[in-house]
């Protein structure tokens, strides 16, 4: 069964965005002991000090991944964290490639 990861990233190169601030997801298919890139989704960010809005951002941002079963980050915050569970979505936090880090999705079998 193949699921959808979203992943924070600028370039398609590197996990390298804090989920809050991220502007663009890469959203990337798991199957059968390969992956595939799907399309990038761009989006406000989730956090901004101060937004009085950030629950009603937040869910907004997620709305857009909801056909994604996990999050890879750079980092994210404890009430992204909550709210990713409270949808029933995985994150994982790392700072590496996209191919490192996807591969040892596969290789560990998280999602089978």
């Amino acid at each position: 069964m193949a699921v959808r990861i979203a992943i924070t990233s600028i370039d398609n190169v590197l996990v390298e965005q804090h989920f809050g601030a991220a502007v663009r997801f890469q959203v990337y298919e798991i199957g059968a002991g390969e992956y595939r890139f799907i399309e990038a989704r761009d989006t406000s960010p989730s956090c901004d000090r101060g937004e009085t809005n950030a629950a009603r951002r937040i869910h907004h941002v997620l709305d857009a991944l909801s056909d994604c079963t996990a999050v890879l980050a750079s980092c994210i915050g404890p009430c992204a964290a909550q709210e990713l569970q409270a949808r029933g979505m995985r994150y994982y936090i790392t700072y590496e490639y996209i191919e490192t880090a996807l591969r040892k999705l596969i290789t560990q079998k998280v999602f089978a």
